[in-house]
């Protein structure tokens, strides 16, 4: 979905992303206070107390966890802060802090959050020439009792479809075709069904809790990561100024009306939808590549 950290605010009641926001924001406290204990080697206690320096209790005693225990903060998991998936998942919940509860055994997150039943919604085909460019929504049931395998099986009673091609046998070019297609529809189905819910909730309702909240941990996080100039593997700081840009300047610093001033983080009012998609101009990607490795600290 197109500026996913903002429009989930009205898919999805505050009752619900209130405490996924809550989770992505000690997260993201938690990765730059580990960067910052394994480059100036301090860890446990040490790094639970620069923590709450930055800090405070009025604003952050709602969403402070795993950010304030000293077991959190051991030798190689402040190590392991500087690899590229941890840094690439620290850059994504910056820019959009919608942050899951769990995990599969793999260590790889569920990759979506949707109910969303998807097509068939497309044009009727009007010639042969155009039937290929189809595809197949096959209603399937998925099991995440075993989550390192998955179960999926074919079921009628379900909101999930798994887009198909409609010709297989299909070449590599064709196959890369048929899942931009299908990319492009899914995504413009996600769209038609969020005009319609702004139609009857309209724009997301943020609060100024929201804004302070997200003050506090730029404040914090920044501390953090400037702590670390210098000091990180070679090629790690570049991949880490991504997660520094995208909370002054991602989909949720946009929204909350974010802006940086002689150093600070302020707060803006009165964005409406329209400022807030343009000020962000487009797709928010992560913008780093993850096939370089972490480098090896010093």
């Amino acid at each position: 979905m197109y500026f996913y950290g903002y429009y989930i605010n009205t898919l999805l009641p505050p009752s619900l992303t209130r405490v996924h926001l809550h989770k992505a924001q000690d997260t993201l406290t938690t990765f730059s206070f580990r960067l910052w204990g394994a480059c100036n080697s301090k860890y446990g206690p040490d790094v639970v107390k620069a923590v709450t320096s930055h800090l405070s209790r009025e604003t952050a005693g709602k969403w402070v966890n795993t950010c304030v225990r000293p077991g959190t903060y051991t030798r190689e998991a402040c190590r392991a802060a500087a690899q590229d998936e941890a840094i690439h998942h620290a850059v994504q919940i910056a820019d959009s802090p919608f942050e899951r509860f769990t995990q599969s055994q793999t260590g790889g997150y569920i990759p979506a959050f949707s109910r969303l039943l998807v097509g068939p919604s497309s044009p009727t085909p009007t010639s042969a020439s155009t039937t290929a460019h189809h595809s197949t929504a096959a209603p399937f049931q998925i099991s995440l009792e075993t989550p390192r395998i998955g179960r999926f099986r074919a079921c009628s009673g379900t909101p999930f479809r798994l887009l198909t091609p409609a010709s297989p046998p299909l070449s590599p070019n064709t196959v890369a075709q048929a899942l931009e297609t299908i990319t492009a529809r899914t995504q413009g189905t996600m769209m038609g069904v969020l005009e319609r819910v702004r139609q009857e909730k309209g724009m997301p309702d943020l609060h100024s809790e929201d804004r302070e909240m997200w003050k506090e941990v730029v404040r914090a996080c920044s501390a953090a990561l400037g702590g670390c100039k210098g000091r990180l593997p070679k090629g790690v700081e570049e991949k880490v100024a991504f997660v520094e840009a995208k909370l002054r300047g991602g989909t949720w610093g946009y929204a909350l009306g974010a802006r940086e001033q002689q150093g600070q983080v302020i707060g803006g009012m009165g964005m409406d939808g329209r400022q807030v998609m343009a000020g962000m101009g487009g797709w928010s990607g992560d913008g780093m590549g993850r096939e370089v490795g972490a480098g090896v600290w010093g």
